[in-house]
């Protein structure tokens, strides 16, 4: 008889131990391996994220440092607008992202006028060249493409 009370204790405590363990092994219904599944796909996606930016801060920074050489006059506008297109096809496979934002412009003429937006941020850094940048700047898109530089270029 001890030993059947014995058995039935054990019994007891093991389903209680699977009770408590099904309770401990789900958190708002998902179980800890779907949990854990999650937050590796999370941590993948994060580290995709932080690829990305990167990427981009390099992007961003090498546009910055063309503009800052087409402002100080050691590239022409035309090598900026090519070395700007040849950035945005190797990083983004295309130039459509930006040829978007000047509708009704070839990808030349949107190359050059996404260089000047670039040149105009370059000149809020660095305002010391600013007249004589614009002026060269302007002269060269107006020699290229036979009419002015457009007003209304995108931020």
């Amino acid at each position: 008889m001890h030993s059947v009370l014995r058995l039935s204790l054990w019994a007891a405590a093991a389903a209680l131990f699977a009770t408590l363990s099904g309770v401990c092994m789900t958190v708002r219904g998902e179980s800890l391996g779907h949990q854990l599944s999650q937050l590796l796909t999370e941590m993948d996606h994060a580290d995709a994220l932080e690829t990305e930016m990167a990427g981009l801060c390099s992007l961003r920074e090498h546009k910055r440092e063309l503009a800052a050489e087409l402002v100080a006059g050691r590239l022409s506008l035309a090598e900026a607008a090519d070395a700007f297109y040849e950035a945005e096809v190797a990083y983004h496979g295309d130039f459509h992202m930006i040829q978007c934002a000047y509708r009704g412009r070839s990808e030349d003429e949107a190359a050059y006028c996404h260089v000047f937006v670039w040149v105009r941020q370059q000149l809020a850094r660095d305002p010391a060249h600013g007249p004589e940048a614009v002026a060269r700047v302007r002269a060269e898109f107006e020699a290229r493409f036979h009419h002015p530089l457009p007003r209304q270029v995108p931020h």
